[in-house]
């Protein structure tokens, strides 16, 4: 793929090792990206993990699924719109 710069007003072809700069430029940031998806995704994977875990216990001391969401649904005053 030929890529150009502009140099005074004036579109120039790359060259080749300016090409590949680029190209590396490119890689490095698609691989930051990567990385930073698999980082944000591992983190929701742990919340969610423990999110389980809490209900889990809380249901194991004795309480029912309304009284586990009352515990962890935010107060209708704090939601929203309310």
């Amino acid at each position: 793929m030929a890529m150009h710069k502009m140099v005074n007003g004036i579109k120039v072809d790359l060259s080749p090792e300016e090409e590949a700069a680029v190209e590396a430029e490119w890689a490095k940031n698609r691989e930051a990206a990567k990385q930073k998806i698999a980082e944000r995704n591992a983190k929701v994977a742990e919340q969610e993990k423990l999110k389980a875990s809490a209900m889990a216990k809380l249901k194991a001391i004795g309480l029912d699924d309304a009284e586990v969401a009352a515990l962890v649904s935010k107060p209708i005053s704090q939601k929203q719109g309310g």
